[in-house]
């Protein structure tokens, strides 16, 4: 199958991302908890603070697109797949940027606007090595439909759902429901530990009843055998494994292991999304599992090193 025939439609949310480096101790961003979440005006006070200040290194804080369903949809651009983001944003210049910078990775945004501000998220490298993370989901946490989108989706395509999103499964459920009927691979990924804390009955759901592929970090995989999930024989479960690699299996038996051929270390932001984006990829074109988890594990690590340049531009 050519690029041209494959396609990734992501729903998640979507925020706009700022990252900085704080150059010498500041005691008042040191006791913010390692994350904090409040509303915009929260935020955009403590934006403002610090750009007032001489705590932010050379160049201040860097702004780009932000959010797991984006930077999956970015990556599978870059590959040539037909890529679609679908969230939630306000009607401001941030849904603008949001929507101009996708055009310009060649992703198609398909955004329901709410009368809420879009959402910021603000990472913080101090001068220790420590991080310090602050969130105003604003309009991303409150997507309750794919509208139209769903009429793109065909053979060759997946459809890929951000974990956060499941508080609200009913939408979810009958969307995925959809994607199958439409000839669509359905993938999940489950994005914190703490959403499979939070909401672990709809997605133990979810993953048994509409799932083909879950992707989950080593946290993840813990917190949901933790409060008794089972992998079903229904899908195929996709360790994400740091350093070590990731591995794959379906139910009790082991698919596959691919060991990182480059050490996956570093800022790690978006290094699981751009590994689902490439094992989507493989999986659509067919490849075998091992082709699969060694293409994802490639991806990781070229988010992880745009990552350092991006930070040091």
């Amino acid at each position: 199958m050519g690029a041209c025939d494959r396609g990734i439609l992501a729903v998640g949310r979507i925020l706009v991302d700022m990252r900085g480096q704080i150059k010498a101790r500041d005691e008042a961003i040191e006791t913010l908890p390692s994350i904090s979440h409040g509303d915009r005006i929260w935020l955009e006070r403590l934006i403002a603070t610090l750009e007032a200040s001489d705590s932010l290194a050379p160049g201040g804080l860097d702004k780009r697109v932000g959010g797991g369903c984006a930077i999956v949809c970015m990556t599978a651009a870059a590959l040539g797949m037909k890529s679609v983001c679908v969230g939630a944003v306000g009607r401001d210049v941030e849904a603008d940027f949001l929507e101009t910078s996708l055009a310009e990775k060649g992703v198609e945004a398909r955004f329901l606007e709410l009368d809420r501000p879009t959402g910021i998220f603000l990472s913080l490298q101090l001068w220790n090595g420590e991080r310090r993370i602050a969130v105003a989901p604003g309009a991303a946490a409150h997507l309750t439909s794919t509208g139209s989108s769903l009429e793109m989706l065909r053979p060759g395509w997946a459809f890929h759902v951000d974990g956060l999103l499941l508080d609200e499964a009913p939408w979810l459920d009958a969307a995925a429901e959809e994607a199958h009927e439409r000839g669509t691979i359905v993938s999940l990924d489950l994005s914190t530990a703490f959403a499979v804390r939070n909401g672990f009955a709809q997605i133990d759901r979810f993953v048994r009843e509409r799932c083909d592929i879950v992707f989950a970090n080593e946290e993840e995989d813990r917190a949901f055998e933790g409060l008794g999930g089972e992998k079903p024989e229904t899908c195929i479960w996709v360790s994400k494994l740091g350093e070590r690699g990731a591995s794959s299996s379906r139910g009790s038996e082991a698919l596959a292991f691919a060991k990182a051929d480059v050490p996956l270390e570093g800022d790690c932001t978006g290094a699981g999304d751009a590994f689902a984006a490439g094992y989507l990829a493989s999986a659509l074109d067919g490849l075998s599992e091992s082709s699969r988890l060694m293409a994802a594990n490639r991806l990781a690590y070229s988010r992880i090193i745009s990552n350092r340049r991006y930070r040091t531009a």
